[in-house]
This record gives structure tokens, C-alpha cells and sequence, in this order.
């Protein structure tokens, strides 16, 4: 959830001005190449470079770097907004992938750029929409589906993977996204309006009927296709709606919602249900969120109630796979919700470990490499995001390593339960964990993974006791994560 709402908000402005993107250093072998699988077991990890990275002088280097982490995946959020004019041309084609009013240059670059790294492609087609497309001509008004329904054949048809917007075969038809996600944040106001009618909520049934346009766009250029349904975010901000009655009303469980022709039209055909949960401001991810319609961590269990009862009243398929497709947790210098920077990457390891206790969640995900810069939005000091694992202008962050090598010490008692993963590794690999006590390091045992590169061991507490991991790749590298403490708290029941 970008707090500030301006990541995809100035996307637009950002693209008009920014060329198709170079600078990385990919060196006479080529760039770094993600792993063409993960290995049994391992959930994909999303990783979100945003809308900076998208193109410019960062995107390059962001990828090569997501590649060497392991990733296979990475999440950009194509604006509607921002790849169009402000007015309605002249003959304007909105379903014409080559349509000329149309620039889709960053995207284009983004999308070959990620897959010269064999990196896979989740695209969300977002609002907000120009305001052309809206019933009222104002950022208050509902967008038209049908109009969006045309822009997305565009956008599908352009990423069909038989595309060439050259049509000379130079540089090849466009790569195809692997997963395809509808709107960001649709319970957010600084996303999608009108988010209440009349003090009821409203944004369930239009976000439904914009789900079931882009849904029947994308099948009819590639009825195969993977699609995901929500990317809520984890509460309804100033004025929007909370994820769990969000849910409800695009699932047609609401009385007021069910009562729209629109619940009797259409079968939603998702492979999963998107959401972002963020925690609340300052908050550990395995505490429980203020509400009990927000959607974090500790109550995803809620979200997944809410599908079973979808899926019983015929909405969608049964046991509907939970995605997380953007997460991030906001570190210093941010002074109004940026933690310590140990405690990022600490909380970052916990997350993707409540992640893997869920057999549910298909995915766990990173939202920036790096800060936004701290003038993002003009008038404000850090209103963008300071989720990255690095500084806006480069050094790392503990982060950086801790999401490379995630570890979890969890206390119960005069003992701890140790959890790990080694990112890189494409398979069972060997470890090893350390610890400090008074300063003095030790390694304290070498641990076997499992197929997924994961790693568990039972071990004594110690008062005042850090942990870290070790792992020497096959080519002989070392890499060491941060040191970290313990923490008691309880994973969600299977």
C-alpha cells in the first residue's frame, strides 16, 4: 500500500519524460539470468522494482541484481493513465495495440530487458483512468468498463508474445507477461473512485465489473491465461473500503452488492486472489492488525474465509490460492513510519516465514530496491516509499543481505526454533549458523537444507544471543546475512 499515493499516481509524468532505460553492467557474457524454475517447494517470490525502475538509468541494474538474488519474477503496474493523451484523439483506436497515441516505449523496454534476464513478468493493468474514460469527465467519476475493456486488448494484444511494434523483426516480437492482475489497490480512493455512493460502499461492484472487462479482453487473445483478482490493499486508508467487506461485495457475498446486474453476468475466472499486507504503521508483521476487515499477516486466515464462501456461492474456484504480490516493510530515514534498520530486515525475514507456513500463500513478494528519493513528491520530505534494500541513492541496506539469506529465530521458552532460506540456491544446499554471545562468534552448527533451500533446526536460547547464516555458493563465494535476535511469537495453524 503506497501510503502516500504517489508511486502510481506520477507514473504518468515519470514515463513522459523518461527514455527507454540503460546503465546496467552486463559485461561481455550477458546479463544475469534468473533460475528457468524454483525448486520444489520454493515459493515464488514477486519482486516490485517500481515505477523509477520501469525505465532510467536504475532498471538494469535493479534486474541484474533480482536476477543473481534467485527471483524469477518481478511485478510492474502499467498505468492506463499513463500511457495515454489527456484528450481523445482524432480517430483514436483504444483496441489497436500500435494505436500512435499510445507510448508504451518504458514498458516495451522494461519488458525486454526483463526477459533478456529470463525473468518472468506479473503486469498489473491499473487505474487511474484518463479522464476521458470516466462516466463524468472528473477524477470522482467511474471509470467506463467497456472503455477499459478496449485499453485492455490493447495492452493484451500488444503483450501477446507475437507482437512487434517494429514490424521488422529487428528486435523480435514483445515478451508476454506469465501472469496477468487486474487494477492496484481497487479499495483505495487515490487509485480508483468512487469508492462509497450515498455513505454504502461502491467500489466492490465497480472494481467486479472493470475485473470482468479486462478478464474477457485478455481470454480472447489468450484463453490460457493466468489472471489474479483483488490486489487490495491492507486497509481502506482515508475514504476507501477495508479488504474483507471489499471482497465480499466483488464476490457478490454482500446483500447490496448481490443486488447489482452485475453479479448475475460474468464468472470470475482468477487463479488467485492479490493483496498487499502491509502492516500498520510501526507494527512487527506477526501482530494483529487494529480491525478485523484489515488484511495483514496474522489475518490472512479472514481473506481466505471470505474465498471459501465465494467459491461455495459459485463465484470462483474452490480453495482460491492467496498471492502476495506487493509487500515491503518501510525502514529509516522515513521519521514517521520507517523502523530501525536491523528491524527491517528482521521483520522482512519473519514475513516470508509466516508466508511459508501458509500452505495457501502461492507467493511472498519486495516492493522497491531501492528508496524512493526522498523529494518524490514535491512539497514533501520522503512521500514515496523507503521500503527498498537499498538507500535511494545506492548503499545497502541489512536488508539487502537478510533478503538474500532470510533467518528467523523464534523463542519458545529456554529454546528457539530456527527457520532459513538460502534464496540462491537452486536446490538442497549446505549452511551454516552462527552465533554471537558478548561479541565473541562461533558457528554453532552446519545445516542440511531441504529441496526448496530451506532450512530448520532446533537450538537453546541464550540471553542476549544473535544468529546468523553463512553459505558459500558452488562457485565459491561467501555471502553472511545480518545478525539477528530472537523473537516470540506464534505461526498460523496449518
Amino acid at each position: 500500500m503506497r501510503c502516500s499515493g504517489s508511486a502510481l499516481v506520477l507514473l504518468g509524468l515519470l514515463l513522459a519524460t523518461a527514455g527507454a532505460g540503460c546503465g546496467g553492467s552486463s559485461g561481455e557474457s550477458g546479463p544475469p539470468q534468473a533460475p528457468d524454475h524454483l525448486a520444489d517447494g520454493r515459493k515464488t517470490a514477486i519482486f516490485e522494482p517500481g515505477p523509477i525502475a520501469v525505465s532510467g538509468p536504475t532498471r538494469d541494474p535493479t534486474l541484474d541484481e533480482v536476477a543473481e538474488f534467485g527471483i524469477d519474477t518481478v511485478r510492474v503496474a502499467l498505468t492506463w493513465q499513463g500511457v495515454v493523451a489527456t484528450e481523445v484523439p482524432p480517430g483514436f483506436d483504444p483496441g489497436d495495440p500500435a494505436e500512435p497515441h499510445y507510448n508504451f516505449s518504458a514498458y516495451d523496454g522494461f519488458m525486454r530487458a526483463a526477459a533478456a534476464r529470463n525473468l518472468k513478468v506479473m503486469m498489473t493493468i491499473s487505474g487511474p483512468p484518463p479522464l476521458w474514460a470516466t462516466d463524468g469527465g472528473s477524477v470522482d467519476s467511474p471509470p467506463d468498463p467497456a472503455q477499459f475493456g478496449d485499453f485492455v486488448t490493447a495492452v493484451a494484444r500488444r503483450y501477446s508474445g507475437d507482437f512487434d511494434p517494429d514490424g521488422s523483426g529487428g528486435a523480435g516480437p514483445l515478451p508476454a507477461p506469465a501472469m496477468w492482475s487486474v487494477w492496484n489497490e481497487p479499495n483505495l480512493s487515490i487509485f480508483l473512485q468512487p469508492q462509497l455512493r450515498n455513505g454504502a460502499p461502491y467500489s466492490p461492484i465497480l472494481y467486479r465489473k472493470l475485473y470482468l472487462a479486462a478478464q474477457e479482453s485478455i481470454e480472447a487473445v489468450d484463453p490460457q491465461a493466468q489472471l489474479l483478482i483483488g490486489e487490495t490493499a491492507p486497509t481502506r486508508g482515508l475514504d476507501g473500503v477495508d479488504p474483507i467487506p471489499f471482497a465480499k461485495g466483488v464476490l457478490c457475498l454482500d446483500p447490496t452488492a448481490a443486488a447489482d446486474p452485475a453479479c448475475d453476468s460474468g464468472h470470475i475466472d482468477a487463479v488467485g486472489w492479490a493483496t498487499h499486507p502491509y502492516g500498520t504503521r510501526g507494527t512487527p508483521p506477526f501482530v494483529d492488525p487494529p480491525g478485523p476487515d484489515f488484511v495483514t499477516f496474522p489475518s490472512l486466515a479472514n481473506l481466505e474465509g471470505v474465498l471459501d464462501d465465494g467459491a461455495a456461492a459459485g463465484q470462483i474456484a474452490d480453495d482460491l490460492p492467496v498471492y502476495i504480490t506487493e509487500y515491503g516493510i518501510q525502514s529509516k530515514p522515513d521519521p514517521l513510519v520507517g523502523v530501525p534498520l536491523q528491524t527491517q530486515a528482521d521483520w522482512l525475514s519473519i514475513s516470508e516465514e509466516l508466508a511459508y507456513a501458509d500452505p495457501r500463500i502461492r507467493s511472498y513478494a519486495q516492493y522497491l530496491m531501492r528508496d524512493d528519493p526522498p523529494d518524490r513528491v514535491p512539497g514533501t520530505k520522503y512521500g514515496g516509499f523507503e521500503s527498498g534494500l537499498r538507500f535511494w541513492d545506492g548503499p545497502k541496506k541489512p536488508s539487502y543481505d537478510s533478503f538474500r539469506l532470510p533467518l528467523v529465530v523464534r523463542r519458545d521458552g529456554e529454546n528457539v526454533s530456527i527457520w532459513g532460506l538460502i534464496r540462491p540456491a537452486q536446490g538442497a544446499t549446505t549452511a551454516e549458523i552462527r552465533v554471537k554471545d558478548g561479541g565473541v562468534e562461533k558457528p554453532l552448527r552446519k545445516v542440511d537444507t531441504d529441496a526448496a533451500g530451506v532450512l530448520t533446526l532446533e537450538s537453546d536460547y541464550q540471553q542476549g544471543r544473535l544468529w546468523q547464516i553463512r553459505w558459500q555458493s558452488p562457485d565459491g563465494e561467501t555471502f553472511e546475512g545480518p545478525w539477528t535476535r530472537s523473537y516470540s511469537f506464534e505461526l498460523p495453524a496449518p
